[in-house]
């Protein structure tokens, strides 16, 4: 019964790490395409977007397991080689 519960356990980390790791594309509605084009602020942290500074452009978020879009925040930092 224990050892059941292990396998079943194993099996769904199993199933999370690779949706996690291949995620769905991103699906936007209408609703979300207006959501993203007036955020002028990020939804986590408040900075103001720019369309210059790399680290505040405007970019789109999702729910990696729906592949729905979630908000508009600031583009991740640049990881180094």
């Amino acid at each position: 019964m224990v050892e059941e519960f292990l396998v079943d356990v194993l099996e769904l980390d199993q199933a999370r790490k690779h949706r996690a790791y291949n995620p769905f594309p991103l699906r936007m509605q209408d609703e979300d395409w207006e959501a993203y084009r007036s955020a002028e602020r990020c939804h986590y942290c408040n900075s103001e977007f720019s369309q210059t500074d790399k680290a505040r452009k405007k970019v789109r978020d999702q729910d990696h397991f729906t592949g729905n879009f979630s908000v508009a925040r600031p583009a991740p930092p640049a990881t180094p080689p």
